[in-house]
């Protein structure tokens, strides 16, 4: 077989390997502030989980039900649990989410709850681009988002902490689940938010 027969093969070939490397490439990064010194060993009875996502545009109204129901999968060991979805909050960043743990801390407290929670969605769509240069395509998944925890009586934040996970790029075919990943980061992130304890009362 000649090079000019087989060159269109090891074209196809090395296509395939950056497709696959591209696909298989993705970016993980957990960042936890517990800001109490120990666990608690009193289970919490009454919760109340706010949860907040950036006014990017991307969101509809099942996307949200679904997000709601899968933190409700993620605290159904807690007796007594209120979602809340913080769709009134268009405010974009550092302001919304200030908001929010406001509005967290304020029905936690009308209904006597144990744990305030801020469930804040920052990024999670994913992208199928076709760029001008170079030629080709890009396919990539992005999520940004934070769970926080506050001691009701006081209104401290206890439990702080951020995920971000992207994957895939130029060339990729394929790119992973972000909701399998989101469910299965949820369900950690809650618990260790629920388990965090309030600061010790002062001497």
């Amino acid at each position: 077989m000649t090079l000019g027969r087989i060159a269109p093969f090891l074209t196809v070939a090395a296509l395939a390997l950056i497709c696959l490397g591209c696909a298989g490439r993705g970016t993980t990064r957990v960042w936890t502030e517990k800001l109490s010194a120990a666990p608690t060993t009193r289970p919490a009875d009454r919760l109340v989980v706010v949860f907040r996502v950036e006014p990017d545009g991307f969101w509809d109204r099942g996307e949200r039900k679904e997000l709601s129901d899968n933190i409700g999968r993620s605290v159904r060991g807690v007796p007594h649990t209120t979602i809340v979805d913080f769709a009134p909050s268009n405010r974009p960043g550092a302001e919304g989410a200030r908001a929010a743990d406001a509005e967290a801390l304020r029905v936690a407290r009308e209904q006597g709850a144990d744990r305030a929670c801020v469930v804040d969605v920052h990024t999670c769509w994913t992208t199928f681009l076709i760029p001008l240069l170079p030629p080709g395509w890009a396919l990539e998944n992005h999520l940004d988002y934070s769970v926080r925890s506050f001691d009701v009586a006081t209104g401290e934040r206890v439990f702080s902490r951020t995920r971000f996970r992207k994957d895939g790029g130029l060339y990729a075919v394929h790119v992973p689940d972000l909701q399998k990943y989101m469910d299965r980061g949820l369900r950690r992130d809650l618990a260790d938010a629920l388990a965090a304890a309030p600061p010790a009362a002062p001497q």
